[in-house]
């Protein structure tokens, strides 16, 4: 009895749940549209650009390394964002180095009877140097970490629009004991 009893009320429980209707309309199913997403200049411009890829990365940091004037930005695309800085403010800065060294040629060395401009090239010459380097250090910086922060701005305007949800597999490092206990295994490991 007590079987017949268990099996009449899973079967209506199974009914009643089988009778519910559907909460997800079928693809045939009339749906609107959704409402378009206004986007500025700059946006549409940052969705044709795209997002900054490894070896832009990679040749835009070698470049501002040893290039600088921004050079690397532009390797990367980004000139017109922040590249421009560099090229003028390096470009200043080494023309005041050049013309201090000048002076101090001119009027410092081996030139006894006019002292006029030595007072002023050597120091012209240190400031030079110091906002070469202090450009040639920022315009490193930001060719590392401006990549991942235009590809984060480019990713999140995609969502907004709505656009396919990116994929990012991630390659990691690990380290784990070994299978025996006599020492460690270590490799890379792909997720996705």
């Amino acid at each position: 009895m007590r079987a017949l009893v268990c099996a009449v009320i899973v079967g209506l429980l199974a009914t009643v749940a089988r009778a519910q209707p559907g909460q997800v309309p079928p693809p045939y199913a009339y749906q609107p549209a959704p409402a378009p997403v206004m986007l500025t200049a700059e946006e549409q411009e940052l969705l044709l650009d795209g997002e900054i890829s490894d070896a832009q990365h990679a040749g835009g940091v070698i470049a501002a390394v040893f290039a600088g004037f921004g050079i690397g930005q532009a390797i990367e695309g980004r000139w017109s964002e922040k590249g421009y800085i560099f090229t003028v403010g390096e470009g200043i800065t080494s023309s005041i180095f050049i013309y201090g060294f000048f002076e101090t040629v001119m009027y410092c060395i081996g030139n006894e009877t006019n002292h006029k401009g030595c007072s002023r090239g050597p120091e012209l010459m240190l400031a030079g140097a110091l906002g070469a380097a202090v450009f040639r250090i920022w315009g490193v910086i930001d060719a590392v970490t401006g990549p991942g922060e235009h590809n984060q701005r480019v990713r999140a305007l995609r969502m907004r629009v709505g656009g396919p949800r990116p994929y990012y597999g991630s390659l990691r490092p690990y380290v784990a004991p070994s299978q025996h206990g006599d020492g460690a295994v270590a490799g890379v490991g792909f997720s996705f």
